[in-house]
């Protein structure tokens, strides 16, 4: 019954939910190389006394720290623009009442 009507009201949104996937893979994508590029740091950077490496790559994550942001952002705007929602079917009932309810 559920995969019913996932397919019924999902199908119109499957680009808007594969763009959204698509974009919250490249986040998750993002937020696990940082930690790798902050042990790179330290053991390039630091340990070799190497200041040029630790601005480039410090510069890097910066970089990839902000089109995360940017990441986010657009995710949260695709994945608000799901139209009604799949009320669609549910909600001309509560708006007009049929003459039944009316006529009580």
């Amino acid at each position: 019954m559920l995969t019913r009507l996932l397919r019924t009201y999902l199908r119109r949104y499957l680009r808007q939910v594969g763009v959204v996937v698509a974009l919250l893979a490249a986040q998750t994508f993002g937020n696990l190389y940082l930690p790798n590029l902050n042990a790179d740091i330290i053991n390039f950077g630091v340990v070799k006394g190497n200041v040029h490496y630790i601005w480039t790559t410090g510069a890097f994550m910066l970089a990839i720290a902000l089109a995360l942001g940017v990441l986010s952002i657009v995710a949260v705007y695709y994945a608000s623009q799901g139209g009604d929602g799949g009320r669609r079917g549910h909600t001309q009932r509560g708006l007009h009442p049929g003459a039944e309810v009316l006529g009580r």
